[in-house]
């Protein structure tokens, strides 16, 4: 994104959204714009775990609900949608159809070398943690710890909401 210079937008699909709701947040973002969806394997998740069909909307959206928004007629033009899920296998076969997904890219564990990499890219100098060994859970606090004391809020900190006209990205 910082090389294309667009802005990203992340979409948290475990907010319940009312009809129209997501529509318009995504009438929000303008072109040329990335929009992350995380977990978007949480759309049938949270169907299936209250036994709901597809067209239930009481928590979360639906996947007409998303495909409507992602590709319908109202749709933004020129904004690139990434979508991250820890279990592809379950996803709906109409999110992933050519068309709609055009690149997939599966991220495997980590290498101690990479780990190693990671840790000297954002100034890690704790040795446990630099030299690769540690695990993924050390290595994030130690990436916490370091957003710390570059001044940034923590692990917790939000991008600012975005206001209309900005085009820095925001979170909904």
């Amino acid at each position: 994104a910082s090389d294309l210079e667009l802005p990203v937008y992340d979409l948290q699909l475990s907010r319940r959204y009312g009809d129209g709701a997501l529509m318009y947040l995504l009438s929000e973002v303008g072109e040329r714009s990335i929009v992350l969806i995380e977990d978007v394997d949480d759309v049938k998740a949270a169907r299936e775990r209250e036994g709901r069909d597809a067209t239930d909307r009481s928590n979360g959206i639906s996947t007409a609900q998303l495909l409507n928004a992602v590709d319908g007629v109202m749709s933004p033009e020129g904004v690139i949608f990434i979508y991250t899920t820890n279990h592809p296998d379950v996803l709906d076969a109409a999110l992933t159809r050519a068309g709609r997904v055009d690149k997939r890219f599966d991220f495997t564990a980590p290498t101690d070398a990479m780990k190693e990499e990671m840790a000297t890219r954002f100034g890690v100098s704790d040795p446990s943690v630099a030299n690769g060994v540690a695990s993924m859970a050390d290595l994030q606090e130690a990436f916490i710890d370091q957003r710390r004391r570059w001044g940034g809020e923590g692990a917790s900190a939000r991008w600012p909401e975005r206001r209309r006209g900005d085009r820095t990205g925001a979170r909904y």
